[in-house]
């Protein structure tokens, strides 16, 4: 693949553990749009994305000509304006509805589900504490990225309460996962 002139290159702004992110990265691996990846730290997170975007939030792209775009699902239509050749969107209108069906099944129906396999059981936030505070504050001493990652795994665990992710939960998204596997197979 031949380099993109650096004016011609995107930036993805985004994280490994966001799911969103590796929606965006899928995206612009498989349309080829010339980007480059990098993770973020606590200053940009939390001050310079909001700035920039009103949210505290990845991914974000950052498109050459210094716009900054938040949320997958707007990331990619914009980028399908930008780069129509090989759209990843069928072109009838009822084709394009079911897709759009489909981004949000995905998008929001399994949101839970990640959010369950992620913070119900306990194995998984001690990774989640160390990506996090690695990826926020690199280079810093371990014991301030683990007291970030824990407040950071403290802020997600209240947002997956929200969205009905708690013990009394369990049965029911395990329950609703089997039926949509199922359902794919």
């Amino acid at each position: 693949m031949t380099r993109a002139p650096a004016e011609d290159v995107y930036t993805q702004i985004g994280v490994e553990l966001s799911l969103y992110s590796g929606k965006t990265r899928a995206y612009l691996l498989h349309k080829g749009i010339p980007f480059v990846e990098r993770g973020t730290n606590a200053w940009e997170l939390f001050h310079t994305v909001p700035r920039k975007t009103g949210a505290s939030a990845v991914p974000v792209v950052i498109t050459p000509e210094g716009e900054w775009l938040l949320d997958s699902s707007v990331i990619i239509d914009e980028l399908e304006k930008r780069f129509p050749q090989s759209p990843v969107l069928p072109g009838t209108a009822v084709l394009r509805f079911a897709a759009y069906l489909f981004e949000l099944w995905g998008d929001e129906f399994w949101l839970p589900i990640a959010m369950h396999t992620r913070w119900s059981y306990p194995e998984n936030q001690a990774l989640f504490v160390r990506d996090a505070g690695d990826g926020l504050l690199p280079g810093l001493p371990r014991w301030l990225k683990n007291l970030l990652g824990r407040n950071h795994a403290r802020l997600m665990r209240n947002i997956a309460v929200h969205i009905g992710v708690c013990p009394a939960q369990k049965s029911l998204l395990e329950r609703f996962t089997q039926i949509q596997l199922d359902a794919l197979d």
